[in-house]
This record gives structure tokens, sequence and C-alpha cells, in this order.
């Protein structure tokens, strides 16, 4: 290009943006302030294009994406992150970002593709999945067991001492809930009196290794403890049914293909978990 094509393609660009992009004298060129920011963005633009024409040349045409996930502490920790490793093993373009946390996340405001919740209610609004559902236990260290003695019917719990959970609804809460003349009742006239009440589901079990009282939790929270014979359980035969545990999303989030990748590989692995 000639230097009068030069000087007429830029004055054309300079009339179509409306600012002076270059300060002429009889002797020179200098950018203006507003050329040399638009040269430094412009720069930028195409040090972009050339790198992803590199990467779609190398096979790496797919942009990151990233998904953020809240879940209740416990769920999240024994049962969730897990399996996190082997999503990301096929999913190589996608990072997840996974909230542990004991409240119910704002899936909007706080930019959630999706959540884990425990419980009957999905929050108005939300779209959920039911992918797996979450059995109650109770149960108490031997050595309490041995000087309260072990209750043979939810009425005699009234004797004895527990270590209450104080979560949000919908996360890792436990009610004291038994299954009574084939009805489930919550059994507020004889639930344990709390001794401890914990907003950690950890500390919770660990109350009860070491002997505080009975607890009541999900299942899975307590299966080590059982299995390692630190933990007893009792009155099996009247707990309450499983609590449905969903994955909930906003409807905006499930255009999202790696967000309904997510739920599909949590609805298939926890199902069979």
């Amino acid at each position: 290009m000639t230097p009068s094509g030069v000087s007429k393609a830029v004055a054309r660009l300079e009339k179509r943006i409306g600012a002076q992009l270059i300060a002429r004298t009889t002797r020179s060129f200098q950018l203006t302030e507003a050329g040399a920011t638009f040269h430094t963005r412009c720069k930028d633009i195409l040090d972009q294009l050339a790198q992803a024409e590199r990467d779609a040349a190398s096979g790496k045409s797919n942009p990151r994406q990233q998904i953020r996930i809240s879940t209740p502490v416990g769920f999240g920790r024994l049962r969730v992150v897990p399996l996190i490793a082997e999503y990301c093993e096929r999913y190589r373009s996608v990072d997840v970002a996974v909230r542990l946390e004991d409240r119910l996340a704002d899936l909007d405001r706080e930019h959630v593709d999706l959540a884990i919740r425990i419980g009957e209610r999905v929050e108005p609004g939300l779209v959920g999945i039911r992918v797996s559902s979450a059995a109650f236990v109770c149960c108490g260290s031997p050595e309490y067991l041995a000087s309260a003695g072990t209750p043979s019917h939810p009425d005699e719990l009234r004797r004895h001492r527990s270590v209450d959970f104080a979560g949000a609804a919908g996360t890792d809460t436990f009610e004291w809930k038994f299954v009574l003349d084939g009805v489930v009742e919550q059994a507020a006239q004889i639930t344990p009196r709390p001794t401890i009440t914990v907003d950690d589901c950890d500390a919770l079990v660990a109350a009860a290794e070491a002997g505080a009282g009975l607890i009541m939790v999900h299942r899975y929270l307590a299966e080590k403890s059982m299995g390692a014979g630190r933990l007893v359980p009792v009155l099996a035969e009247y707990m309450a049914p499983p609590a449905p545990i969903w994955v909930v999303s906003t409807a905006a989030s499930q255009a999202s293909k790696p967000t309904r990748a997510m739920i599909d590989f949590l609805k298939l692995r926890l199902h069979s978990d």
C-alpha cells in the first residue's frame, strides 16, 4: 500500500470510530493517547487470533470451562469429591470448583452451576433430578451404650443423651424421625437431650465416638466408624425411609454442555454408589 493509501485508510478509520488516532505535522506522525490504546487492543486481538490458530492446529481448539458445585460438607467430602477426578479425566477441557458448605447456596446470585440437596424439597425455580438416597442410622459408641444401655424402642430415648447437628435445611440435617406403628413420625417427645450441638459432620461423629451420646446421621457419615467398631447402630428396625438426594440447577445452567454432562455423570455414579 502506498503512503497516500495508508493515510486515506487511517482517515477513514478515524472518521468511523470518531477519534483522532494519529497527530500529524509536516515532519512527523505520532500516535495520540486514543491511538496508542487502540493499537494495544488491536495487537492483543491479533495475538489471541494467532493463539487460536495454533490451538486449532494442535487439537486444542476448545476453550477451558469451569463448573461450580455446591454440596453439603459430609456428602461432598465422602461421595462427590472422590468422583470429580473421574469426571475431569473424561472431560479434559473442564475445570471443577467444589464448595463444601452446610448451607443452601443461592445458585443465581453466587454463580453456582449445580448443587447437591438432601431432603424432600427442592427450592422453587430450580430444576431437581433425584440421583440417589441417604439412609439414616442412629448409633453410639460401645462405651456409651455399655454405660447408658442399648435402646430397643424409640420411647427409651428419653433417658439418653445425644449429640445434635445444627445445619441448614436441605444440607446434612438429621431429624430424629422413626417409623412408629407404620407411620413416620418426628419423635419430638422422645428425642434425646442434646448435651453437645455442632455444625460439622466430622465433629458430630467424633463426639459420638468419644461417648458423648447417641447421634442420628446419614449412614454414609458413620459407615467407616461402624465398620471399625467405634460406633454401634441401634433401633435399625425403626429408622425412617432414606432421604432423597437431588442434583439441582437453574434452567440457564442446564444449557451448558459440561453442566449437563456433570449432572448425567453424578446421576449414574451416585446411583450405583
